[in-house]
């Protein structure tokens, strides 16, 4: 289960740090402990079983009205990474569950930090390949996956088995993407609207993207590494 208060999030390891900086700015202004909300979840979860097996958006749609009701004040919201959409999808069930208006009575502002609101490339690249050396620097705990032997066969059916990544795979298809036969326009636009089905899709199937990959000529890009090539043309 994941830890809970603002010390689970303030470092990773030393010298790694995740909220730590903002916490002390944020009491370097005269917040303190009760005034902040650490909303830490298990990021391997799918978001549905979020609340199915912790009850997570019950939990915290309670301690955002506790904190909203001590405080007089309505509620300012960070969000980063995968967490801009953990609130997004929180905002949609909320909605359903206490009725509309509990966001507008509730909540202030939300600051998204970079949040991977469209999805990401990275997460697609751990399904197609099974390795993320170009997403995240995990120090230590990198070491120690290597140190595994794991095939990448076998690292694949890991991510795979995280069903919290497919929240951010990319979305939005061409119109935000381009597709393998053009880039996306280079028009001004101000809104790039997408149907029900559009705004669910992933880019195309992962089966397909992996076709996509393998069938790309040996150094179609200048800045593959070797193990790039090897992984994709292994003869």
């Amino acid at each position: 289960r994941p830890a809970k208060g603002l010390r689970a999030s303030d470092y990773f390891v030393a010298g790694f740090w995740l909220w730590g900086k903002i916490i002390a700015n944020l009491a370097d202004i005269g917040y303190d402990e009760d005034d902040i909300l650490m909303a830490c979840y298990d990021w391997r979860l799918a978001f549905p079983l979020l609340e199915a097996r912790d009850r997570y958006f019950t939990n915290l749609r309670r301690d955002i009205e506790k904190m909203v009701h001590r405080s007089g004040e309505k509620a300012v919201v960070l969000g980063h990474s995968m967490g801009a959409n953990v609130w997004l999808y929180f905002m949609g069930w909320v909605e359903r569950d206490a009725g509309s208006g509990w966001v507008e009575a509730h909540i202030a502002s939300f600051v998204n930090i970079a949040g991977a609101i469209l999805g990401a490339m990275g997460p697609l690249a751990a399904y197609v390949s099974g390795e993320m050396d170009a997403t995240a620097a995990l120090g230590p705990l990198s070491v120690y996956l290597e140190s595994m032997a794991m095939t990448f066969d076998e690292m694949r059916a890991f991510y795979w088995s995280i069903g919290g990544l497919g929240a951010i795979l990319p979305m939005g298809g061409s119109a935000v993407w381009g597709s393998s036969r053009s880039g996306w326009t280079d028009a001004p636009v101000d809104v790039v609207g997408f149907s029900q089905n559009e705004s669910s899709e992933v880019l195309e199937s992962l089966e397909d993207w992996e076709r996509v990959v393998r069938d790309l000529p040996l150094g179609a890009y200048p800045s593959w590494t070797s193990y790039e090539r090897r992984l994709l043309h292994p003869d």
